[in-house]
């Protein structure tokens, strides 16, 4: 599909993406030759995997039938990508050793003999002749010679004519792996991570070994605190979060990083997620070996209360709440250390208390919470590597998620996809209606807009979106619909029609007091 997306746009991109779908298909190879140079014919046709001696490991969603005209988009796209002989640009690799394999080849050869594997039995077919090297009968018979199946050739087969034809044969070609290096530290085991869930920790300050061994004995005896925070620069368009883990000795782990994602999505929820998250991934680590409890500090009252009542229903909709992706992440943590009798108590401190005193006579909790705002802005002058970035990938937590181009959708997956349906013909239209060209549009502070928008009730909120379009009901409006049948005159002044211009200049004293109201109450609220 990211071949596609090149060379198609809108409804010809979905109708090749539901194609894609019907046939089952989620990687180039799962439709490529076994040699892995040539897309096979019978996926350029339409055939499911059953045509190709294949079966997928996953469950589909059924899409029906497709109509034939985008069939032919189908082909044509293969076409243009691969030309006529279906010949890849730049064929496929080898196999990785260890690789997640969704859809299985289930036909090898071993000299003449035509085996197929389905579930955990092997059936053989047999030569359609005496001579034939490439033709097998359809009917199979039980295979129990294993021990060949180590020496034999998986190839590709079609169904033609009643008979069996092998299309291609190939030694698969394994890519193996470099050896997982031996874990003996808890660096080893913080290396072990996925990049993402690194990135997500940022860069660890790791203590010496004795003070480590007595952070992991705080926390085995229930005694560890852990405090996080984060910090938004609108601006500058980046994020940073950062945490703690202090023994009651003064013994410390501690972090900091980045908080990625597209503009909207860096939020100070999410920079205050992330902080919490850094903390209980690294206590994953720590509880591999031992058991434990903590309490935890934020001062995000939102993300408290998340982890104080848990998620007792997970559905994909709801991982597309705020900043879904991190609470998948973080609830199946929290589920993973439960089931290694791990406890924690989460509670809320209040934030940025150093404005008020001196710190050092403050709660414990407080210190560590002014230390992290101050580390939060230190994250903002780390290597380039570890500065906030646009993308975010996919979390083995989440399962799944919706891109639109390279921006994760991470909050309000059904408000942003239909604000993405209809972009086009909204710039249209306010283009048409305001004058709004791409070099105005990009200067609108959009969020702030919504912001304000949201703050008010359905009917006033519709009348405030009437108001900025030109589209009060006025008695100009009314008049020219036909809806009043006697003037379009302003019953206030009586001077001059009722147009969605004269609302703001009516010289009527009434009119003109109102409006006088309305302009001091909005100063008010930007003071």
């Amino acid at each position: 599909m990211d071949v596609a997306n090149t060379m198609y746009k809108g409804q010809q991109l979905l109708k090749i993406n539901q194609c894609r779908i019907a046939l089952k298909v989620t990687y180039l190879s799962d439709i490529a030759s076994i040699d892995g140079k040539r897309i096979l014919l019978a996926y350029y046709q339409g055939r499911q995997h059953l045509e190709s001696g294949r079966r997928t490991r996953l469950q589909w969603s059924p899409v029906g039938q497709l109509p034939k005209s985008w069939w032919d988009l189908w082909q044509e796209f293969l076409t243009c990508w691969c030309g006529t002989a279906l010949h890849i640009p730049v064929p496929l690799r080898g196999w990785y050793e260890g690789a997640e394999i969704l859809t299985l080849h289930c036909f090898y050869m071993h000299e003449r003999r035509l085996i197929m594997q389905y579930q955990d039995s092997y059936h053989e077919f047999l030569p359609y002749t005496a001579r034939s090297k490439t033709r097998f009968h359809p009917q199979s018979q039980p295979f129990h010679d294993l021990h060949l199946l180590d020496e034999s050739e998986v190839v590709d087969i079609a169904y033609k004519s009643s008979s069996i034809f092998v299309l291609s044969k190939c030694t698969p070609v394994i890519i193996t792996t470099t050896p997982t290096p031996e874990v003996r530290s808890f660096r080893d085991l913080y290396r072990d991570l996925s990049p993402e869930l690194q990135r997500i920790i940022g860069t660890v300050d790791w203590p010496a070994p004795q003070e480590l061994q007595v952070i992991v004995e705080s926390i085995s005896a229930g005694t560890a605190m852990g405090v996080s925070d984060g910090s938004v620069r609108t601006k500058e368009k980046r994020a940073s979060q950062a945490w703690i883990i202090q023994a009651p000795d003064g013994s410390e782990i501690k972090g900091k990083g980045p908080v990625d994602g597209d503009m909207e999505a860096r939020t100070i929820h999410r920079a205050e997620l992330q902080g919490q998250t850094a903390i209980f991934l690294m206590l994953s680590l720590f509880i591999q070996i031992f058991g434990g409890k903590i309490i935890s500090y934020c001062d995000n009252q939102t993300v408290v209360r998340k982890l104080q009542h848990g998620w007792k229903l997970w559905r994909y909709r709801h991982t597309k709440g705020p900043d879904g992706d991190l609470q998948a992440l973080l609830r199946k943590t929290l589920q993973d250390l439960e089931h290694q009798s791990f406890s924690y108590n989460e509670d809320w401190v209040k934030g940025h208390q150093d404005d008020d005193g001196e710190i050092s006579s403050m709660a414990q909790q407080v210190q560590l919470n002014v230390r992290m705002d101050g580390d939060t802005k230190e994250a903002y002058h780390l290597p380039m590597q570890w500065q906030t970035q646009a993308f975010v990938p996919v979390l083995r937590a989440e399962g799944c998620a919706v891109y639109i181009g390279d921006r994760k959708i991470t909050s309000n997956l059904h408000r942003t996809a239909l604000e993405r349906w209809h972009e086009e013909a909204a710039r249209e239209y306010l283009n048409s209606r305001h004058g709004f060209n791409a070099e105005i549009f990009s200067t609108i502070y959009w969020q702030s807009l919504r912001f304000a928008l949201t703050k008010f009730n359905p009917h006033r909120r519709s009348t405030a979106v009437k108001a900025l379009h030109r589209h009060l009901p006025t008695q100009d409006k009314l008049f020219k619909h036909g809806r009043i049948a006697m003037t379009s005159v302003c019953p206030g002044c009586l001077q001059c029609n009722e147009t969605n211009m004269h609302v703001y200049c009516c010289p009527n004293l009434e009119a003109l007091k109102k409006r006088k109201e309305d302009w001091h109450e909005l100063w008010k609220q930007l003071h």
